[in-house]
């Protein structure tokens, strides 16, 4: 046993009581939590965007994740799987104009792809 599980010997531990009695508790709890001001918002918000950044530059580097990703963006191109397997719209249901916007993403990621890919061939062939 380490010090972190002294420090929760016996939290883990829930009484039974009335239905209401962990709600009350629940609620009492995540009102002590300090609440983000609009700063410390802009900051993990900020910090949010760069880390999914460097995932997908994390991911484009990884010749798998690339042609996982152009192989499911021909089928939905295609109409054989739906766009959303792909894409996770945050607002819910995208307009058709956003649909058209992706999907050209999509065909110039698959471009870019295949252009890539040709040149890693040609280097081997010199190689």
């Amino acid at each position: 046993m380490d010090a972190f599980d002294d420090e929760l010997d016996g939290q883990g531990e829930v009484e039974a009581g009335p239905p209401g009695d962990s709600t009350r508790r629940y609620l009492s709890e995540i009102g002590k939590a300090r609440l983000l001001t609009a700063a410390g918002e802009i900051e993990l918000a900020t910090r949010v965007e760069a880390g999914q950044t460097e995932l997908r530059r994390a991911l484009a580097a990884v010749p798998f994740a690339v042609a996982a990703l152009t192989h499911l963006a021909a089928r939905v191109k295609t109409r054989e799987r739906p766009l959303e397997e792909l894409v996770l719209f945050p607002e819910g249901e995208p307009a058709p104009a956003r649909v058209r916007a992706v999907m050209a993403g999509l065909g110039r990621v698959t471009r870019l792809a295949e252009a890539i890919g040709e040149r890693h061939r040609v280097a081997r062939r010199r190689g």
